[in-house]
């Protein structure tokens, strides 16, 4: 049951990730490090970037 969850948790995180590449290449953003790209989502999915910057309504 262990590996059903490592499984499904990937899928999510491969989901975000395309979605993620696929809003900054709309944006005409491209960032080539996958470190960095799962950074940022990392910081999005908990909030923080909101909280700080004052743009939580």
């Amino acid at each position: 049951m262990g590996n059903y969850n490592v499984i499904v948790a990937f899928r999510i995180e491969k989901q975000l990730l395309e979605k993620f590449d696929q809003l900054c290449k709309e944006e005409g953003i491209y960032i080539r490090s996958e470190g960095l790209r799962k950074a940022i989502i990392i910081v999005l999915k908990r909030g923080k970037l909101n909280d700080k910057a004052g743009c939580n309504t």
